[in-house]
């Protein structure tokens, strides 16, 4: 009996779980979910990262890298950098991103065959950076969304959580992309996300081996891309990952690019 009546409480708890998720679900629009789902992502102020890269080839080779990443997160906006340091011929490639919230991101390129680091147009934004599957507009978008640019309608919602469209608002907006679709669960993590050109699936980016800490922030351990334009395939893997208390702002200037810290 007793049995019995406890399988009753866990199905009612299952019940008004699913009920409580479908009714919040229903309160929320689609620009409020993506919104949701990069302040969880930005709740640390400070971020490192040790990221092994794979690229896989149309042809099957394979080529191996490894990248260190800092990042900071601020309500004026956030900073980020990313160096190369496997293998040889890719170290002293570096990028530093001020994302702005409320105006055009600022990016700077440093190349390993040149001392100087030369400051990024739109023009060259929509390329892919360091032999990867990620273009600069991308590595910039990973680290928060400018929802104000674009229009977010749903597609789908579930028990499960939302695919949602995000189209841009204007011409004048500076994308890549025709518009994208975002899958994220019911806790606001985006697991998917599928970049369209000229009507046709460009990339597929898929998020796993996902955390989440008890206030809800959130990361994937590994994030593979698709390119079908190009038929190759990226892989990135978080080898180690920090959330130290403070960073030295050098770190996101152009002078750290051009230095032989990592």
């Amino acid at each position: 009996m007793k049995a019995k009546i406890a399988c009753i409480v866990i199905y009612l708890v299952i019940l008004f779980s699913l009920s409580n998720f479908q009714a919040i679900a229903s309160q929320l629009e689609a620009r409020q979910i993506i919104t949701r789902s990069f302040d969880l992502y930005r709740l640390a102020p400070y971020e490192t990262e040790e990221i092994g890269v794979t690229v896989v080839e149309d042809n099957g080779r394979t080529q191996e890298k490894k990248i260190v990443r800092w990042l900071k997160y601020s309500n004026g906006g956030d900073k980020l950098t990313v160096k190369f340091v496997e293998p040889e011929i890719d170290k002293g490639l570096g990028l530093l991103i001020w994302h702005h919230h409320n105006s055009d991101d600022e990016q700077w390129l440093k190349l390993p065959s040149l001392h100087k680091v030369m400051r990024l147009q739109f023009s060259n934004q929509t390329k892919f950076f360091g032999g990867t599957d990620f273009t600069f507009e991308d590595i910039s978008q990973l680290a928060g969304e400018k929802v104000e640019n674009f229009v977010y309608s749903f597609i789908r919602k579930d028990d499960t959580g939302w695919v949602i469209k995000a189209t841009p608002k204007s011409p004048a907006t500076k994308t890549r992309y025709d518009y994208r679709m975002f899958w994220v669960n019911s806790n606001f993590v985006i697991s998917r996300i599928e970049y369209y050109s000229y009507g046709q699936v460009e990339k597929t980016q898929r998020n796993s081996e996902i955390t989440i800490d008890k206030n809800g922030l959130w990361r994937s351990n590994r994030i593979e891309v698709d390119n079908k334009l190009l038929d190759r395939k990226t892989v990135m893997t978080v080898v180690k990952r920090d959330f130290p208390t403070k960073l030295s702002e050098r770190i996101f200037t152009t002078g750290f690019l051009t230095s032989e810290r990592r």
